[in-house]
């Protein structure tokens, strides 16, 4: 979403965190507008397989990770 610097579903995962409280959401994140949720909704409605499957994927378990990218490393 431009001027958010939040990607569409990083959008709608962090509208679900606050529990679809739109307004505490923009007050802990003031680069995201009324129309940035506007158009993420939108688009989630439109697209709700897509968004689900990409917040699964960034659900992914560490060792998952680790298998896929050997030279991961975490920091503590």
């Amino acid at each position: 979403m431009i001027g958010s610097g939040l990607d569409v579903w990083e959008l709608v995962d962090l509208l679900r965190s606050y529990g679809g409280d739109e307004g505490a959401l923009r007050e802990s994140h003031p680069l995201v507008t009324e129309r940035h949720l506007r158009l993420a909704r939108a688009y989630a409605d439109r697209f709700p397989e897509e968004i689900e499957q990409i917040l699964e994927m960034q659900r992914r378990p560490l060792e998952e990770l680790r298998e896929l990218y050997p030279f991961l490393q975490v920091a503590d």
